[in-house]
């Protein structure tokens, strides 16, 4: 029998990361066991169910009350199978997004409680057969974590699908869904599931030779996106104009790696691409206006997981090490996009130092994340990859939501933890403004 649990942390409000608790952690709600998508079987390691409940790579407020979806990315691929790396040990994981309510109750003098509740699953799907492999899927309809699932002539026709980034439009009648196998962005119904169409990004962000393994993709492209390393952040901004997308690390060209080895990350300008929803051309292959910026890591070492809009010109963004542990780095950012360089135009970044023509997006961390928790007595993990707000505390404070990406591992839960952020902290905050009925 299909079912899901989830099981419920309340814990005290504890753990203001910076002076005059203006970051407050409130509590952490756990998921897991298996959705509502009623598939059954194996998948390829002969041990998950193809309806396990897997880590969330990004977290979406619908703009009705508790009522959240959230976004597990290809599937498992963390442990090694019989017969997976030709493929990256990636499996035939069909791609969904998870409708889940989460309840923040309480008060500062007595206490948090975080709790949440699965509601539906809806699996992605095209209208048109996709091209790549069919283990699980014979129709070719529904879009797979397997990294084989590739048409190398149209690559938005392909299969394989690595869902990182999620946000609802405004009208609640679709949701944008970020690809790091591309990178691409597509819009989907929320009604069906069934993709709407995709928004052309500019050549330089895309690999020009697609391959299963993650390693041949790095040493036959000397542009695009590294591999697993895509657009991992999607914003929307409140008048829900506007999607920004957020890079994971530099593209090849823009020093992503050094010569001599070519895997040791040595780059820390990632770019963001704003896509303008309201200047698109008609159809399913839309392209929009474009603009791209700088955003500057902290290391080479550091990564972005995390996009998320606090007002038209400003976002919250999640940068991390790929580390576990109380020691390791998990910041929230606050970036700025007023008075930031366009660089479309700009073929390559230099490893370090940009030319006194380039602005950068403006950047300040908002609060340690792995600081916070472990002060809250919460285990430090690896990947903390999806923020949402949420409805705004009675006591007037905004709820963020940070999502954990728990690569699909055995035995390890998805949390997703509560924060009250103080008002005067994001002062030129916007809510999303969603149209239709409450």
């Amino acid at each position: 029998m299909l079912y899901s649990r989830l099981t419920v942390a309340v814990l005290a409000a504890l753990a203001c990361s910076r002076a005059g608790a203006a970051v407050t952690y409130l509590g952490v709600a756990t998921l897991d066991g298996l959705d509502k998508s009623g598939l059954s079987g194996k998948l390829e390691d002969g041990v998950r169910s193809p309806a396990v409940i897997g880590g969330f790579s990004a977290i979406a407020w619908t703009g009705r009350g508790n009522s959240y979806l959230v976004l597990p990315d290809r599937g498992p691929n963390a442990e090694a199978y019989a017969g997976g790396d030709g493929v990256d040990n990636t499996q035939s994981f069909i791609n969904r997004v998870q409708a889940i309510d989460i309840e923040v109750t309480g008060d500062a003098s007595h206490g948090w409680s975080v709790a949440g509740r699965l509601k539906s699953t809806s699996l992605l799907s095209s209208e048109v057969p996709l091209t790549g492999a069919t283990t699980g899927n014979p129709e070719r309809r529904y879009f797979t974590g397997l990294s084989s699932g590739i048409d190398p002539t149209v690559l938005t026709r392909s299969m394989r699908l690595d869902s990182e980034g999620l946000r609802v439009a405004s009208d609640r009648k679709s949701f944008f869904v970020s690809d790091e196998y591309g990178p691409f962005v597509y819009e989907f119904a929320m009604s069906t599931g069934q993709r709407l169409r995709s928004f052309v990004l500019p050549s330089e962000f895309v690999v020009q030779k697609a391959a299963a393994i993650g390693k041949q993709e790095i040493a036959t492209n000397t542009t695009g996106r590294v591999s697993n390393k895509g657009m991992e952040g999607l914003a929307i901004t409140p008048d829900g104009g506007t999607l920004v997308g957020l890079m994971q690390a530099p593209l090849l060209q823009d020093h992503a790696l050094s010569a001599e080895d070519g895997k040791s990350a040595v780059g820390i300008y990632s770019r963001l691409i704003s896509i303008d929803l309201r200047h698109c051309s008609a159809g399913t292959q839309a392209s929009c206006a474009t603009r791209q910026f700088v955003y500057e890591q902290s290391a080479p070492t550091t990564g972005n997981s995390e996009l998320l809009a606090v007002n038209e010109h400003q976002f919250l963004a999640i940068e991390r090490d790929g580390k576990a542990g109380g020691g390791s780095v998990k910041l929230i950012t606050l970036i700025d996009l007023e008075g930031a360089t366009d660089i479309s135009a700009v073929a390559q970044l230099p490893q370090t130092g940009l030319p006194a023509v380039v602005k950068p997006t403006k950047k300040r961390v908002l609060f340690d994340l792995a600081a916070t928790l472990k002060a809250a007595g919460e285990t430090v993990v690896e990947k903390y990859e999806g923020l949402a707000f949420g409805p705004d505390l009675p006591d007037g404070r905004h709820l963020l939501l940070v999502s954990v990406d728990n690569d699909f591992v055995r035995d390890a839960p998805s949390k997703i933890y509560a924060f009250a952020v103080d008002r005067n902290e994001l002062p030129e905050f916007k809510q999303q403004v969603f149209s239709g009925a409450k």
